[in-house]
Order: structure tokens, then C-alpha cells, then sequence
């Protein structure tokens, strides 16, 4: 059951003037990834509002590379697939599911088996407390997450001031959630120090600009805008947090940000700030819908990605190699890059209303807002990397241009964005070549060559 976005769709007029007057915000993005089996709901219906909304995307991740590196992870996750992942296949929710059955009472779920062995130092650990003190990967996780609830502390001291907040919504209701609030630090969020959860959902607070901790604030305002952000921080996963915001000032939302980056950078972390309208973008109106999925968004007709095709007759076994060595080079140095979002099935599609005037051709083409794959982040947030079935899409992260007010730090800041793509060709172009050289041979000789032997050929070759 997918959900569909009906277009187009004015929301209630009503409900327009709460928003508007400091009720409640309804999400507008397809983020995170609902696991649930009920997905009639819809949970984000903020698109309605459409251009009205306004948001920031802001990606807390630690300063260290060694606390962001997913590479261990992403290996632990490979053992588990067989060496291979399917398309938009979560690395992460192959290990919390491996965890889960780690335990007596996982095994017991699955049929009385032995417990499955851990894959990381930390994993089974019997509480925090031993995850911290076992390992020195252990104690380093603690140490990190000490950090992070200093960060979330700070965040509610700046958006509520000390002991004003309230206790955060969610769209989960299940039993488990509830049970979990005693275990939350500030802001509701749950910090995982054992290493075994990452699957993520969302939480969302009003913040009134009138109770604010910071020097535009005054008693009289009556600005405010609404957080959305995960419910659980598991190192190495990243932090996500949105502002959404309808009519608030651009001097509070702008205190707001520097004043949340300087408690980051207080604690050892950093904030990302990653272009929204390359990832969600809204879908365009259906008269200009094409087979050209670039297109049917509202995108900024100048930031258009680079993209890289990738062979369309591999075998199944073979593109789920593809994508493995794929991400596992990414993930490694020089490029670092971090997972951020994954989803292995398409979502959110839009629909034409029947009152709308469109041709037959219009109405038969499939848009959906959440597709299959992966989006990775640069450490640094200078570019993204959407890993799709067809192609490979490059994102340059504009935005890392907008405080460059000099030209000389302009231009700097443009050969740098050009070396990061020439470092990105240099490690992919060699893995998509020789999964091109496997489908070639393997319809040359008329039967199914292994991604992995062409690429070990391919490799003999040049070391000779």
C-alpha cells in the first residue's frame, strides 16, 4: 500500500489560520522511513501547503571522521547479505535485526535457536554501562554520546529555556515508545550507547520564539516554527533535525542556527546544512510530467546533477555486488561519505485530481517523491550521492556557497567542489566499468558472468 498525494489539493482553510496562529505543524517531508505494516496513514501531510512551507535541513554529525566512519558497520552488514545489497536494502536495519536476534529472547522469538553471534565489538554488550567499559570502541561510543546529550541539553535550553519544555509528539503510538520516555535524554531523544538499534522515527516540537534563549527574543513575539528530528542518536548514524516554519522572522531563525552550531561545536560536533529542494523537492505541475524524472520536481533548473548511468542488464546478483562495492568505496577514504537516507521501495506517489484537464500520456506517468536507493553525504555536506536503479546522481551542495561573500573565497570554494567530483570519478568509474565489462560478457557468452570475476580480471590485468 503506497501513499498518494493527490495534486493538486488546497488544505483546509480552517486549519491554515491554527498553523498560522501557532498550532501544531504538520510534517511535509517522506523522512524517516515508516516500518510499520499500517501505511494507509498519511504522515506527512504538510505537502499541502506546498511553497507556503519553509524549511532548513540541518545534519548534526561528530567532528572526528573515526566516529562517523560507517565502514565497519557496512561490512558487519555485508556478512550478513552474502557480499551484496539489494537496491535502497538498509545496511542498518540488517544489523539491528541481527542484534534483536543476538538475544535469548530473540532467538526464542525466532524458534528456540541459538543466539546469533555479535558482528561488533560493542553489540550484545549487557547494558551501557559495560559498553562503555568493555571496549575502547565502547568507551569512545560513551564518550560521544556524553557529548550529544550536552548538545540536546543546550538545544532545549535555547528553544524553551531551562525546565519550559514540553514533551514532544510523535507519530508512533506502540506500547514500546511510551515505555522508552523514562529513558530519554532532553528533547525526547533516545541516546543508544549499546550499538544496537538504528532504525529511527520522528519527533516534533513547537518552538515559540517568545520563550527562546536568545537576544531577538521578546515576550511580545509571536513567531514560531516547529522542529521535526529522530527519536533515537546511534553512532555512526547521523542526527537529523528540521526547521519548518510558515511566518517567523529571519533574524530568530538565523540566531537560532548560530547559536545551535556554537553549542555543536562546544561539544565536538558539526552542523550540515543539506539542500532540501534537491532531496524533497516538490513535484511540478502534471502538464510538464515526462519520462524525465528530473522534471517532474520543482527543482532550480541550475543545480541539476551530474549523473552516471549504470548498466540495466546485470543480473540480480550481480547488481546487488555492484551496489555493495559501490558503497563500500564510498564509505572509505579519501571520500568518507556517510549514509544518510535509504529506502528499497518507492512511495508517496502523486496523483492527478480527475477534475484536472491532462492528456491520457500525463496521467500514465508514475511520480513518486521518495524513490529507490540510497543518498550519501559528504562529510562536510559539499555534495550528496544518490545511488538509484539506473543511474548514479552527484549532487553539489549549493549552499556551501552562501556564505562565500568575497570572490576569491568563491572561487576557492568552486575548485574545491571540482576536485571532490574529480575524486569521486576517480574511485567510481573503475567499479562501474567492470560491472559494464560483466554484462558485456555475460551477453556475449550467452550465460550470467559474476560481477566479482570480472572485476578480479579486470584488476589481474592492470596489476600486469
Amino acid at each position: 500500500v503506497k501513499r498518494i498525494f493527490p495534486l493538486p489539493q488546497r488544505p483546509d482553510w480552517n486549519r491554515l489560520d491554527k498553523i498560522i496562529g501557532g498550532d501544531d505543524m504538520p510534517a511535509a517531508l517522506p523522512y524517516p522511513v515508516d516500518h510499520s505494516s499500517d501505511l494507509k496513514g498519511d504522515r506527512c501531510p504538510g505537502w499541502q501547503l506546498r511553497s507556503a512551507i519553509k524549511q532548513n535541513l540541518l545534519v548534526i554529525v561528530p567532528d572526528e571522521d573515526a566516529d562517523l566512519s560507517q565502514v565497519e558497520h557496512f561490512r558487519a552488514a555485508l556478512a550478513l547479505s552474502g557480499g551484496r545489497l539489494a537496491v535502497g536494502e538498509d545496511p542498518f536495519e540488517l544489523l539491528e535485526e541481527h542484534a534483536k536476534a543476538s538475544t535469548p529472547e530473540g532467538a526464542a522469538a525466532a524458534g528456540g535457536g541459538p543466539a546469533s553471534e555479535p558482528l561488533l565489538p560493542d553489540e550484545g554488550a549487557a547494558s551501557p554501562t559495560t559498553a562503555s567499559t568493555a571496549t575502547p570502541e565502547g568507551a569512545r561510543r560513551s564518550a560521544l554520546i556524553a557529548r550529544f546529550a550536552r548538545v540536546l541539553a543546550g538545544l532545549e535550553d535555547l528553544c524553551f529555556g531551562a525546565g519550559a519544555g514540553r514533551t514532544p509528539s510523535s507519530s508512533s503510538t506502540s506500547p514500546s515508545f511510551a515505555s522508552d520516555q523514562a529513558k530519554r535524554s532532553p528533547m525526547g531523544v533516545q541516546l543508544n550507547a549499546k550499538g544496537d538499534r538504528f532504525l529511527v522515527r520522528r519527533l516534533s516540537r513547537s518552538v515559540k520564539v517568545s520563550g527562546m534563549s536568545m537576544p531577538s527574543a521578546h515576550a511580545q513575539s509571536r513567531d514560531w516554527f516547529e522542529l521535526f528530528y529522530d527519536d533515537l542518536f546511534s553512532p555512526p548514524k547521523p542526527f537529523i533535525l528540521v526547521m519548518q516554519w510558515m511566518v517567523c522572522s529571519s533574524v530568530h531563525l538565523v540566531n537560532f542556527r548560530l547559536k545551535f552550531t556554537r553549542i555543536c561545536e562546544d561539544n565536538g560536533f558539526r552542523v550540515l546544512r543539506l539542500p532540501i529542494a534537491s532531496l524533497f523537492p516538490q513535484p511540478a505541475p502534471p502538464e510538464v510530467w515526462s519520462t524525465e524524472k528530473e522534471t517532474n520536481f520543482d527543482r532550480l533548473a541550475f543545480h541539476s546533477p551530474r549523473l552516471l548511468r549504470l548498466p540495466g542488464s546485470l543480473s540480480p546478483e550481480a547488481r546487488g555486488e555492484l551496489n555493495a562495492r559501490l558503497l563500500e568505496a564510498w564509505l572509505r577514504p579519501p571520500l568518507g561519505l556517510f549514509c544518510l537516507l535509504c529506502s528499497s521501495r518507492v512511495d508517496f506517489k502523486v496523483e492527478v485530481m480527475p477534475d484536472q484537464a491532462v492528456s491520457e500520456k500525463v496521467q500514465n506517468h508514475q511520480v513518486f517523491q521518495r524513490l529507490r536507493g540510497w543518498v550519501l553525504s559528504h562529510r562536510e555536506g559539499h555534495f550528496l550521492v544518490a545511488l538509484r536503479e539506473e543511474h548514479i546522481m552527484y549532487y553539489e551542495n549549493r549552499l556551501y556557497y552562501a556564505e562565500a561573500r568575497d570572490p576569491a573565497i568563491w572561487e576557492q570554494r568552486s575548485q574545491l567542489l571540482c576536485s571532490l567530483w574529480s575524486s569521486f570519478t576517480e574511485v567510481t568509474r573503475p567499479i562501474v566499468s567492470a560491472a559494464v565489462a560483466a554484462a558485456a560478457s555475460a551477453s556475449a557468452g550467452g550465460g550470467r558472468s559474476s560481477y566479482r570475476e570480472a572485476s578480479d580480471v579486470r584488476r589481474e590485468a592492470s596489476e600486469k
